[in-house]
C-alpha cells in the first residue's frame, strides 16, 4: 500500500496544514492529511464521560447575542418512538474557530412515545410563544411533514424543515461527510468534546441519563470517499441500539444552516451590560454618568 503524506509534499504550504489542523478532529487529520487508515479505538463517536460533563456546564458567553431555537424530531405514536422538542440557547456559527456553534440545553418540552402529531402543531406553537424570537427546527420526514403543512396553515412561518438525508451545501462538508444528519451529528459530537455543549442543572435526571446512554452509542464508519457516515437507525436496531430520538433532536443545533434570530432578552442584556460598563468606567474616572 502506498501512503502519501501532504505534511511532506512541496507543494503544500505550512498555512494550508495549520488551516487543516484546526479545521478537521485529530482522526479525520491522519485520514485526509497524513493518508493514514482510520484506527478507531471504538466504533462509536464519543463516550459517556465527556455528556456527563457537560451537566452544570455554561457555555453561552456573558453579553452574547444568542437565539431560541427549538428542534423537534416527531416520532409516529402509539408507542412507537418518541416525540422530542428541545429549548436551546445557542449562539456562533460552524464547527471550528473562536465562533464556533455553542448550544445549552435549558428546557424540554416535551419527550413522549404518545404524542399525537395531528395535535403537534399546537404544542410547537404554544413553546415557541414561550420565547423571544424562538425558531423551530423540524424534523420533515414522514409525519414530520405533516406538521409542518398544519403549522403553516396556521400562519406560523417561524421554522425550517430538516431534511438532513440530503447531502450538505457547503463544499466542505460535502468532502466531509456523506449527509447532513452525519454532519449535524458529528458536530454535536465535536461540541461536546470541545466544551461548547452544555446541559443546565435543572434537566431532570432521567432525561440526562437518556442523553448520555444515546450519545455514546452512536455507530459511525468513514464511507469510501473518506467521509463520516453516521448508522442508519435501522442498522442501528439490528445490533439492539435504541432510536436516539433525544440526540438526534440536540444535532439539529449544530446542522448546517440552523440559524437563528437574536433573543429580545439578549440584546436587552448586552445592553444593560454595556451601559454598567460605561457607569462603571466614569466613576472610576470621578465623572458622573
Amino acid at each position: 500500500a502506498l501512503v502519501f503524506n501532504s505534511e511532506l509534499s512541496p507543494i503544500v504550504s505550512e498555512e494550508f496544514i495549520r488551516e487543516k489542523k484546526q479545521q478537521y478532529t485529530a482522526e479525520e487529520y491522519d485520514v485526509k492529511v497524513r493518508g493514514l487508515f482510520s484506527e478507531l479505538s471504538s466504533k462509536y463517536l464519543i463516550g459517556p464521560k465527556v455528556i456527563e460533563a457537560c451537566v452544570g456546564r455554561s457555555v453561552i458567553p456573558d453579553g452574547a447575542e444568542y437565539g431560541w431555537l427549538l428542534p423537534v424530531d416527531v416520532g409516529g405514536g402509539g408507542y412507537r418512538d418518541s416525540t422530542v422538542i428541545l429549548a436551546l440557547k445557542v449562539f456562533g456559527q460552524g464547527e471550528y474557530g473562536p465562533n464556533a456553534r455553542r448550544a445549552q440545553l435549558v428546557r424540554v418540552p416535551l419527550c413522549s412515545n404518545q404524542q399525537d402529531p395531528s395535535d403537534l402543531h399546537g404544542v410547537i406553537m404554544l413553546e415557541a410563544g414561550k420565547l423571544n424570537q424562538a425558531h423551530a427546527l423540524i424534523d420533515a420526514g414522514g409525519m414530520g411533514l405533516i406538521v409542518c403543512k398544519q403549522l403553516e396553515k396556521n400562519d406560523f412561518h417561524a421554522f425550517d424543515k430538516v431534511n438532513w438525508g440530503n447531502p450538505n451545501f457547503a463544499k466542505e462538508y460535502r468532502s466531509r461527510y456523506s449527509n447532513q444528519r452525519a454532519q449535524a451529528i458529528c458536530g454535536l459530537s465535536r461540541a461536546v468534546e470541545e466544551g461548547r455543549f452544555g446541559i443546565d442543572e435543572g434537566i431532570d435526571l432521567a432525561i440526562v441519563k437518556r442523553l448520555v446512554r444515546e450519545g455514546s452509542r452512536i455507530p459511525y464508519h468513514y464511507d469510501d470517499k473518506a467521509r463520516r457516515y453516521i448508522a442508519k437507525k435501522e442498522d442501528m436496531k439490528s445490533e439492539g441500539i435504541p432510536s436516539p430520538d433525544f440526540w438526534d433532536s440536540l444535532a439539529f443545533a449544530f446542522l448546517e444552516g440552523a440559524h437563528y434570530n437574536v433573543a429580545g432578552d439578549a440584546v436587552v442584556q448586552q445592553v444593560s451590560s454595556l451601559a454598567a460598563t460605561r457607569a462603571r468606567l466614569l466613576e472610576e474616572m470621578g465623572m458622573a454618568a
